[in-house]
């Protein structure tokens, strides 16, 4: 389930584009890949999105990159889902958007042109540019959206019905981890993905 609706999304980037400006860089925005556990073999970390990619494409998946052309708009590159991925992690339909491999072919066909990275990197660039890119998404991030404070009231909503949870099920003889798990399924049953 998404987070932000296309709505919320579609308004983020007409923003987002407008402070960037007509004489903007191509920019990229990498979600980022899952960082292994050491000694883990096939074992990750759990995956956070860099918080650029995540706020414009409302996407938890790894492996994307979100273009922006000043000349052409917005174009999201996923990584498609695996048959290995339904089968071992249940992940359904993945996000729609334009295979992650056609990313160097939609690259070469702006060469000579600037491009940059904010967040993940992607390219090698100008870091001047770069930071001034990143610079103008975020003094467009700093104005919350109607979006994100019904994420932020959800969030809030949860943290207090874990907090009261806990209220009810501390007493003598009860240990830190039973409290630990009652407030975490409390808050996980009003929504919360993860804990904080």
């Amino acid at each position: 389930m998404a987070l932000f609706d296309s709505h919320a999304i579609a308004d983020r980037r007409t923003r987002v584009a407008r402070a960037f400006g007509d004489d903007a860089p191509i920019v990229l925005m990498a979600a980022g890949e899952p960082i292994p556990i050491p000694g883990g073999h096939d074992q990750v970390y759990s995956f956070i999105p860099h918080p650029h990619y995540f706020w414009l494409t409302g996407s938890r998946r790894w492996g994307g990159v979100l273009a922006y052309d000043p000349v052409e708009g917005w174009t999201h590159f996923v990584r498609p889902v695996s048959d290995a991925e339904r089968l071992w992690e249940g992940v359904g339909e993945g996000i729609e958007g334009e295979d992650i491999a056609r990313l160097s072919d939609w690259l070469a066909d702006r060469k000579g042109r600037s491009v940059v990275s904010t967040g993940a990197g992607v390219v090698r660039h100008d870091g001047e540019w770069a930071l001034e890119m990143a610079h103008r998404l975020d003094s467009e991030r700093r104005h919350l959206d109607a979006a994100e404070l019904a994420f932020l009231g959800q969030a809030i909503a949860a943290t207090a019905a874990g907090h009261v949870k806990a209220s009810e099920v501390i007493r003598p003889g009860r240990t830190e981890r039973q409290v630990q798990l009652a407030i975490e399924h409390e808050m996980k049953c009003m929504g919360a993905h993860a804990m904080g």
